[in-house]
C-alpha cells in the first residue's frame, strides 16, 4: 500500500491573512499529513496541531534551520 508523502507548509501560522493555516486545514481534511514551520511555539502552533499537523519550530532565514524542517521529506516533484 502506497503511502502519501508529507507536504510541508512553510508560513502555516502567518499572521496576515492566514493562508498558511488555511491550507494546512485543507490537506488535512483531505487526509494528507503535513508539516507546518512556524518561526516560534505559540498558541498559533498549537491550533496547527490540534488540526493534526506536524509542527516545526524554524526560521527560513539562516539555512540551517530551513533544513530542519525539511529534514526527512521526500524530493519535491514537479508536474507534468
Amino acid at each position: 500500500m502506497a503511502t502519501t508523502p508529507m507536504t510541508l507548509v512553510t508560513g502555516a501560522a502567518g499572521q496576515v491573512g492566514g493562508v498558511g493555516r488555511t491550507v494546512v486545514e485543507l490537506l488535512r481534511r483531505s487526509g494528507r499529513p503535513v508539516r507546518a514551520l512556524v518561526r516560534r511555539e505559540d498558541e498559533r502552533a498549537d491550533a496547527l496541531r490540534a488540526l493534526g499537523a506536524e509542527v516545526a519550530v524554524g526560521d527560513l532565514t539562516p539555512t540551517r534551520r530551513r533544513r530542519s524542517g525539511a529534514r526527512r521529506l521526500p524530493a519535491p516533484r514537479t508536474s507534468p
